[in-house]
């Protein structure tokens, strides 16, 4: 499901090397022209993936150095070598943990929205991110419940900070949103099942913490839909949030 920036740029690397082969090999100038605008879109690639590694391992850097030199609570010092940790893996390599999986999302989000304005932002949280979901909490008891509620309430935090300065009429439009994001939850799975989890809850669950106006939530509903997920919808809509819209 998720792949390395790393093993992104192997696969990069391939292709400017039999780009550059079929050049030399090439036996009319318009076979060479064919992959020079290849080659220059793979090297642009590259550099932004390279950059992007970079500065995520500068938050893993700094994260050791307050660790090793300034912190004194033990439980925050184990707190930021983690978070090295994090940093320094994702997203250069594929996430193993929900942690991992939720640094390398941001990472990513960061890096797009600084090449490009800001954009919708369609993501199924809850189906993407359930099996680290269940590995972390229900296999290997990594986390708690809790400590995921507290991760998707501080990651809807963090998304909501992603933005730009609008012109005033952007402002007057928007109307403090920085998106507008909208990240689905809910619906079936691709065998027609029935995709609400546990992990859809906690979202909904952090939703009531956050109380962000953006990422805002559009929830997929069926016949089998389970009902503790759906009284959580209502919930969050009975608390005035205005999310999720219900489709």
């Amino acid at each position: 499901m998720y792949q390395g920036f790393d093993a992104v740029i192997r696969t990069i690397d391939g292709n400017l090397t039999e780009a550059e082969k079929k050049i030399r090999e090439a036996a009319t100038a318009e076979e060479q022209v064919s992959y020079l605008s290849k080659i220059d879109t793979w090297k642009a690639m590259k550099i932004c993936l390279e950059a992007t590694i970079r500065y995520a391992r500068r938050f893993s850097r700094l994260a050791k150095t307050i660790a090793e030199n300034f912190e004194t609570d033990p439980k925050r010092k184990e707190e930021l070598l983690r978070i090295s940790e994090t940093c320094y893996k994702a997203p250069a390599q594929p996430p193993e943990h929900l942690w991992e999986a939720i640094q390398f999302d941001h990472f990513v989000q960061v890096a797009y929205r600084l090449e490009w304005y800001n954009a919708a932002w369609s993501w199924h949280q809850d189906y993407w991110h359930w099996p680290f979901y269940n590995k972390d909490v229900l296999e290997e008891k990594n986390l708690t419940r809790d400590e995921v509620i507290e991760y998707c309430a501080e990651w809807m935090i963090m998304a909501y900070s992603f933005g730009k300065a609008y012109i005033r009429f952007g402002r007057e439009v928007m109307q403090g949103s920085p998106g507008p994001y909208v990240w689905t939850l809910g619906g079936v799975d691709e065998n027609g099942n029935d995709a609400c989890n546990d992990l859809t809850d906690c979202y909904l669950e952090a939703a009531l913490l956050a109380r962000v106006g953006d990422p805002t939530f559009g929830f997929r509903y069926s016949n089998k839909t389970r009902t503790e997920t759906l009284r959580r919808v209502f919930e969050c809509i009975r608390h005035g949030l205005g999310y999720p819209s219900i489709r």
